[in-house]
């Protein structure tokens, strides 16, 4: 999960983190029947407020080693793959986005 907003994480509080970890985490829960096992805090800036509380939560953090930089208003699909392209190797992790926001 990344978290029920894309705020920003250098403003970190972490009674405000705890609780947008977990109420993530549930609607996940409830929507898929699963629970999630992965955290990835936003613009890659894990705190240690968000580490504690994803671990809270039952997660793990993961962050990535191959980014697409899909969000930016020139990408297309060959630009993402050439990008992701260039930095990934085997056992690696690709950011992507579903949106452009």
């Amino acid at each position: 999960v990344h978290g029920w907003r894309h705020d920003r994480p250098w403003h970190p509080a972490f009674v405000r983190d705890a609780e947008e970890i977990a109420r993530t985490v549930r609607a996940v829960h409830d929507l898929t029947g699963h629970r999630p096992r992965w955290y990835r805090p936003p613009y890659g800036i894990l705190t240690t407020g968000r580490w504690r509380a994803a671990r809270r939560a039952g997660l793990r953090t993961v962050l990535w080693s191959a980014w697409g930089r899909d969000w930016t208003a020139d990408a297309t699909p060959e630009s993402v793959r050439a990008r992701v392209a260039a930095d990934l190797r085997g056992g690696g992790t690709v950011l992507l986005h579903d949106s452009d926001r």
